[in-house]
């Protein structure tokens, strides 16, 4: 038996709901969204969601959506368009509403702390976020030390020291005792290291992720 469920997306610009079956999956159902938004490049976007206990998932592209770990009674269910992985020159990408996406997310990071600035640069990008200056706010953004990064605090069992872990789209790093180990995308195969979702796993040892918020 076919089941529908309504979908809210919120996206900072304007919000949609849409109704999907259960059998929709995850890279499907984002498609909808692009195109109920007129966006035409999703390579940078992702949909999240919380589930029951509070715990953000990004929406996975190849399950379905009513089987991941939504909500099961919540009607309409929430989800939030992100930007899912920070084009390196975002005043270059073609499509205007995934640079005002990036221009809102990049305003948020800065606000509430999660993207550092140094002081001169700051208040440039403030004022020309005032101005509603989205191409020259994204290249001045772009040119951040930590522009496009997703932070994490990483914590190993007794291990009191947490360390850093930031990702981009080239690569991440890892910061412990004041030590900064940084690796492009090919160090995947040679350092052991896996990720999915928020979690991290190595060879030789096992770490707990924490969103750095």
């Amino acid at each position: 038996m076919v089941k529908t469920r309504k979908i809210r997306v919120i996206t900072g610009l304007q919000d949609v709901t849409i109704a999907i079956d259960n059998k929709i999956m995850g890279s499907e159902f984002l498609l909808q969204v692009a195109s109920e938004l007129g966006i035409t490049d999703t390579q940078w976007l992702g949909l999240q969601y919380s589930d029951l206990h509070g715990r953000w998932w990004w929406l996975q592209d190849h399950k379905k959506v009513l089987a991941q770990k939504v909500r099961p009674i919540a009607d309409p269910l929430v989800m939030f368009l992100k930007v899912r992985l920070y084009p390196p020159k975002p005043s270059t990408v073609k499509d205007t509403t995934v640079q005002r996406l990036v221009f809102l997310q990049v305003q948020s990071a800065l606000e509430v702390g999660e993207l550092t600035c140094p002081l001169p640069r700051n208040s440039t990008l403030a004022s020309l976020a005032r101005q509603d200056s989205v191409l020259l706010y994204l290249e001045t953004a772009e040119d951040l030390e930590e522009y496009g990064m997703w932070h994490f605090i990483v914590t190993r069992p007794h291990d009191p020291i947490p360390a850093r872990l930031s990702i981009n789209s080239t690569g991440f790093s890892f910061i412990l005792h004041n030590r900064v180990n940084r690796f492009g995308r090919r160090a995947e195969s040679t350092t052991g290291v896996v990720f999915e979702d928020v979690r991290l796993s190595t060879t030789t040892n096992r770490y707990k992720l924490t969103p750095n918020m």
